[in-house]
């Protein structure tokens, strides 16, 4: 029966200890979440703020307050999962908790028995006489053990009642912290609800504003539109004359070599080796790139946009724009060569870099930090970001696969 109720209460507790490294690793990502959104947050209040300064415009801080809405959102759903976590240890741990104080009820018990048995005992016998009244040797031997074993039961019952005394302590400590966390959640949820209904009132009050800036909002769409038309062009010539470079470049090897040409398919010529390596680690780096800028949320996805207030309006983007604070900086989301520095009307300048069959594009930038044909490593700094009379950093990037266009956001590691 003993070693039943040890086995019993072993399995018990192997349980319960993978339950709650279980639910540790959960709550330790979930609070990782929320974090970073509260990270988020914050740096989003403050280009908000940068932006609630200026009298001309506020497409841009609308655009921050749909960002702020959509985090915030994002804080409340994980918050709402943290409760549901701690409201589940907060189960287990009571549940925990009545299960030791059962097992101590019955050691308990078991205990008492123990004594009442021993006074009866030395009621008839003392140990010495118990022994020595045995029917023969063995039989004495028999009756030592027993003595042993009764009292070496008797010892574990006491320890075993001192230890799950302590156990229940440290389990109603746990029990009320669990509580004072949960209470905490509960209130920090409450308190992002109803600032998330301050922060859709205040976008509401925006889009009610910029609806009367109709003709205004479109001819400054018609000069972004242009603006990103040039870049466009600019890109092109670049990459081809990059391309034409590593055709001679691999012409002039061959020659050397005794070889005939090598173009593929497609007419575009084959890397070197070293182009072609560093060409493979960049593709083996989807989802992994690090953010071309420190911080930030992206203000207008690749592809087709929907205009943040003009109905039936799409703004076509080659690559995502990438709000930030004032003064930030560019950094490269990858080793590689700086092969091009141009600049571009209403786009400030921009800064192409060469991965092998890789480019990516660094545009509205105010000060470029590099030269053409500098080397550059993974979050160098490539220049400062230009910040606009309306308090407008923002950073267009880029990411192109020889001449083709490619979804920044399939590359860059999910924030």
């Amino acid at each position: 029966m003993i070693k039943s109720l040890l086995k019993h209460t072993s399995l018990l507790i192997l349980v319960i200890g993978i339950t709650l490294v279980s639910n540790a690793q959960d709550r330790k990502t979930l609070e990782k979440k929320k974090k970073a959104a509260e990270k988020e947050i914050r740096y989003t209040k403050k280009i908000l703020e940068q932006t609630g300064k200026a009298k001309k415009d506020n497409l841009y801080a609308l655009l921050a307050i749909k960002n702020l809405i959509k985090v915030r959102e994002r804080l409340i759903y994980t918050l709402s999962q943290q409760v549901e976590e701690v409201s589940n240890e907060l189960v287990t741990q009571k549940e925990e908790l009545l299960t030791l104080e059962k097992r101590l009820a019955v050691e308990k018990d078991n205990y008492a028995i123990l004594i009442v048995n021993t006074y009866k005992t030395r009621g008839t016998y003392n140990n010495v006489s118990f022994i020595f009244s045995s029917t023969g040797f063995f039989n004495a031997l028999t009756r030592l053990k027993y003595l042993k074993m009764f009292s070496n039961e008797q010892d574990r019952l006491l320890h075993s009642i001192e230890d799950k005394k302590l156990q229940i302590n440290d389990a109603i400590v746990r029990l009320e912290t669990l509580k004072t966390e949960l209470e905490s959640l509960l209130g920090q949820r409450m308190n992002e609800r109803n600032k998330l209904e301050m922060d859709k009132i205040q976008k509401d009050e925006m889009v009610k504003t910029l609806s009367g800036k109709e003709q205004e909002l479109k001819s400054k769409l018609k000069k972004q539109q242009a603006a990103f038309n040039e870049l466009d062009r600019q890109i092109k010539l670049a990459i081809q004359r990059e391309m034409e470079e590593a055709r001679k470049k691999r012409e002039a090897e061959n020659k050397k070599k005794g070889k005939t040409s090598d173009k593929t398919k497609n007419g575009i010529t084959v890397l070197t080796p070293e182009a072609q390596a560093l060409s493979n680690e960049f593709s083996g780096n989807r989802y992994k790139l690090p953010w071309p800028t420190e911080t930030g949320f992206i203000s207008q996805k690749f592809g087709n946009n929907a205009h943040p207030t003009l109905s039936g309006i799409y703004i076509e983007n080659n690559g995502i724009d990438i709000a930030t604070q004032r003064g930030a900086k560019a950094r490269a989301v990858f080793k590689g060569e700086v092969v091009s520095i141009f600049q571009v009307p209403g786009m400030g300048k921009a800064v192409l870099v060469n991965h092998g069959e890789y480019y990516t594009v660094y545009a509205k930038l105010e000060e470029v930090f590099v030269k053409q044909g500098q080397k550059v490593n993974t979050k160098e700094s490539l220049g400062t970001i230009f910040t606009d009379d309306v308090g407008k950093s923002e950073l267009h990037f880029e990411i192109w696969k020889n001449t083709d266009k490619l979804n920044p956001e399939q590359w860059l590691t999910r924030r």
